[in-house]
């Protein structure tokens, strides 16, 4: 079995100030079982959808969550396509077929 896409390195359209230091692009890893698991009991403990993906943004990008509260929502927004892009795109039959002109 090959595995593509260890890692997307994400460009910040808008640099971050953290720690003292600027922060230009992140290094998301691919998600495993563990970030799936956190991410449930993150939203069995009351967190918004918002607070626990971004904790897991932060979590595979190996930053503070602070530090990624302090993103551009265009730059989550680059994440969150990172994030989708580790995952293979599968055909959905039903819906072409509903995008399919009569």
């Amino acid at each position: 079995m090959t595995i593509k896409n260890m890692n997307t390195i994400i460009t910040l359209g808008y640099a971050v100030e953290h720690g003292g230091v600027t922060v230009t692009k992140l290094t998301m890893r691919r998600p495993i079982t563990n970030d799936e698991i956190r991410k449930s009991q993150r939203k069995n403990s009351g967190l918004t959808d918002q607070e626990v993906q971004t904790q897991m943004f932060a979590d595979m990008c190996g930053v503070e969550f602070d530090m990624m509260c302090k993103t551009d929502l265009t730059d989550q927004q680059k994440l969150v396509e990172a994030y989708e892009g580790f995952f293979p795109k599968q055909a959905n039959p039903a819906k072409a077929s509903l995008d399919q002109p009569n």
